[in-house]
């Protein structure tokens, strides 16, 4: 329980980690710098760690930077309301990221190397945040991205219908 410092003997108890000098702000921003398999990695190392490295932002950003994506306030922007945006970001901000991102590595790692019958098409998956659908055509892609956007439409109209009919009820 003792260790030697040069001329002077000291306590384990006494030696205070450098850790405990850092804000968990600092330490969340050393981790941004990291990839996702570091990230993972510090995880692993402690509990407070644990919890700083599953920060949502930090897997989001990763996310992000690693996967080409489609946000769906983009894909119909002129339908959404203020309102409509704000509820679509609240979701994003939600998910899991983590496990997003890693299920989203995964398949596209089983796809790394696999081409169309032609040759020309390189499989992926779909650039929507959490559908992991293989896209193995040009046509299959167009065809995808339609009913993702139809389904985007959809729902802003419905949650568009919803805020009417409460601003009435609120009114009344």
């Amino acid at each position: 329980q003792w260790r030697s410092r040069g001329d002077r003997t000291e306590s384990l108890s006494e030696v205070v980690p450098i850790l405990d000098y850092l804000d968990d702000d600092l330490i969340r921003r050393v981790f941004s710098y990291l990839t996702h398999r570091k990230l993972a990695k510090v995880t692993g190392v402690c509990r407070s760690w644990r919890c700083l490295g599953n920060d949502p932002r930090l897997w989001q950003r990763l996310y992000r930077s690693r996967f080409k994506i489609r946000r769906e306030l983009h894909v119909i922007s002129s339908l959404a309301s203020p309102t409509a945006q704000q509820k679509c970001v609240a979701k994003e901000e939600e998910r899991d990221w983590r496990t997003l991102f890693v299920t989203k590595w995964m398949a596209e790692r089983r796809l790394r190397s696999s081409f169309s019958k032609c040759g020309k098409w390189k499989h992926k998956t779909c650039e929507y945040v959490g559908c992991l659908a293989v896209l193995r055509s040009k046509a299959t892609y167009e065809k995808h991205m339609k009913k993702h956007r139809a389904d985007v439409t959809k729902r802003i109209l419905k949650e568009e219908a919803a805020a009417a009919r409460k601003r009435k009820r609120d009114e009344a």
